[in-house]
């Protein structure tokens, strides 16, 4: 990451001399009311039942049922069999 990035990315701020524009810091509380805080992940069933999630296959084109047959694989290959 740049230097500028780094500092536009932790104080919000753009350095002096710099144009474009400057994002807000970043909130200390977690941004999806605290579901899954620090390096905690969703669950791959929250995920899966959650609309957006939903509105994002159909706009790719993929079918719920193949998605969970290629996790199924996944799951299988890293379980050994």
């Amino acid at each position: 990451m740049s230097r500028v990035a780094a500092s536009v990315r932790t104080t919000g701020e753009k350095p002096s001399g710099q144009g474009g524009f400057a994002l807000p810091p970043f909130p200390p509380q977690s941004i999806n009311g605290g579901r899954f805080a620090g390096a905690e992940e969703p669950l791959l069933s929250d995920l899966l039942s959650d609309p957006m999630t939903h509105r994002v296959m159909e706009s790719d084109g993929v079918e719920q049922v193949h998605l969970m047959l290629v996790i199924a694989e996944v799951q299988a290959r890293l379980n050994g069999a």
